[in-house]
């Protein structure tokens, strides 16, 4: 996978020249800055989700966070909830932050997001299964540098769909549509995820 471009308005997906999955180069920063610099620059990570629910979008950002720490970097998960199957998985080089949000829980994990990223002020902050891009108003709200990259883990419009009936449901589509280009990057799971949200953004894939 060729290093990120320096620009925003495309989708990358973790497919390699060869076809193979290539996960390890779709998490390469944006621009100039690559994995290898962000370890010798010592960066900080932080990598957010609603919860550990055992699904695949979990299982896969737990692997990232994993795989970041493993590398040397400081890496917290950050959790708008800390429940779910995947909990006791959380390796001990990984620090575990619970943001305990209440109800209405997009306003609470936006809120006590901000704070996380005001004091801690990561290098990146890495967001799947964020709709609403709590991650995106966090960041603005706390005036940090830190980069965004959104992970999309989901075909987003089958989620449309599912919740097409309510109003929220009604809203994501637009809101997504709106936010995710301006995030510092985008990151898909498979090409076919690339796809589906290309399409919804109008976003060229890279």
């Amino acid at each position: 996978m060729d290093r990120c471009r320096d620009r925003k308005d495309s989708v990358k997906s973790p497919t390699s020249e060869g076809g193979k999955s290539s996960h390890s180069h779709v998490i390469l920063m944006r621009g100039s800055v690559s994995l290898e610099s962000m370890t010798v620059n010592n960066p900080s990570v932080s990598v957010f989700l609603p919860a550990l629910a055992g699904g695949g979008a979990e299982r896969a950002m737990l692997h990232l966070a994993q795989g970041f720490a493993d590398r040397g970097l400081k890496t917290d998960l950050v959790l708008a909830e800390a429940e779910g199957d995947y909990l006791k998985q959380v390796p001990a080089n990984v620090r575990l932050v619970n943001l305990k949000s209440k109800f209405p829980v997009v306003l609470s994990k936006t809120r006590a997001l901000r704070l996380h990223l005001q004091r801690e002020q990561p290098t990146v902050l890495f967001s799947a299964l964020d709709i609403v891009s709590s991650a995106l108003w966090a960041k603005w709200s706390a005036r940090v540098p830190t980069r965004v990259v959104m992970c999309i883990q989901t075909y987003l419009s089958g989620q449309f769909q599912e919740h097409q009936p309510h109003t929220m449901g009604r809203l994501r589509p637009q809101l997504v549509r709106w936010l995710y280009p301006k995030s510092d990057d985008l990151v898909a799971a498979s090409q076919g995820t690339a796809e589906d949200l290309a399409q919804i953004t109008s976003l060229p894939i890279e």
